[in-house]
């Protein structure tokens, strides 16, 4: 395996604690409609979790799913409240620091797709084979070993 120069990261992630949080049938936000956003979706739904898209604009697999919540319209610090989780994939800084600060003020968690500065939590590489589920999580600076110990895995099942 390679490991990372981190000296690219924009700041190194404190330790984190380790957690599985149940959202089935939460209320669970995503800010962005783009192929990051449907990913981050994807993984929301096999939860079965309730979300909500706020974009102007989203993929065909968003913008068809009978089963996601699309707000067709450019994001409102009011959309943040009375939503368990908080997903921002816009790719813009500014907006995806705004729904970051409007989701800790409203106490809600927030994760911000390649954005560790902007995170409360963040989402592990995973893989599931029938009822295992396998994460793996580094600091920021080491996303492609986390990558590769999950393909890895994944090649043994």
């Amino acid at each position: 395996m390679t490991f990372l120069d981190d000296s690219r990261s924009p700041a190194p992630i404190s330790h984190t604690y380790p957690i599985n949080v149940i959202v089935r049938g939460q209320p669970c936000l995503v800010v962005g409609g783009g192929r990051v956003a449907e990913h981050k979706v994807r993984g929301l739904q096999y939860a079965e979790a309730q979300v909500t898209v706020v974009a102007p604009r989203a993929t065909a697999g968003l913008a068809t799913d009978g089963t996601v919540t699309w707000r067709k319209r450019t994001y409102r610090s009011s959309d943040v409240s009375g939503h368990r989780l908080v997903v921002t994939a816009t790719g813009d800084t500014g907006i995806d620091t705004r729904v970051a600060s409007d989701a800790r003020r409203a106490g809600v968690l927030v994760n911000s797709a390649d954005d560790p500065q902007n995170c409360d939590f963040i989402l592990p590489a995973i893989t599931r084979t029938g009822d295992l589920t396998v994460s793996v999580s580094t600091r920021s600076e080491a996303r492609r070993v986390g990558e590769e110990c999950r393909s890895r895995w994944s090649s043994y099942h």
